[in-house]
């Protein structure tokens, strides 16, 4: 018998799984990602605004990836551990034995920005601005990195 393995989101874990979907698939393990679609990936901007890389690049469609894995193309509306289903906005339940959230970053809108203030990307690690550095170094352009470690 096959488990169920959902993942809600295409974060940096689930993209990771889904490159590996055929490990999953021989331990019996069956993957379904729930994310709404394409969308821009954060950790390539300083390279698109560097230069250093093609916006195209930056692109990210988790349905291009290999599989094996169902991709279901919607937002999930709720989540009940009680009974292991996962409601999305049309109404469709799926179930789950393994239920993974990962949906990645996104800046909260505040006053400051509203305001017209710049939003920052917390780094959690030194390795983070090296990948900045080396995109910037490659656009021969200097760019100003700052880092703090989140424990």
């Amino acid at each position: 018998m096959t488990r169920q393995v959902v993942l809600i989101g295409a974060g940096h874990a689930h993209m990771e799984a889904l490159r590996q979907s055929k490990r999953f698939a021989n331990a019996g393990l069956t993957l379904t990602l729930i994310d709404p679609g394409a969308f821009w990936y954060s950790g390539a901007a300083t390279g698109v605004l560097s230069g250093a890389l093609d916006p195209a690049a930056a692109r990210l469609n988790p349905a291009d990836m290999a599989g094996p894995f169902l991709h279901v193309r919607q937002r999930v509306a709720s989540v009940n551990p009680v009974t292991r289903t996962v409601r999305l906005e049309d109404g469709l339940e799926l179930s789950y034995d393994v239920l993974s959230l990962n949906t990645g970053s996104h800046i909260a809108h505040t006053p400051l920005l509203e305001a017209g203030g710049r939003s920052t990307k917390v780094m959690t690690s030194s390795a983070s601005s090296g990948v900045i550095l080396a995109a910037s170094a490659a656009a021969a352009k200097r760019v100003r990195v700052t880092w703090q470690t989140v424990r």
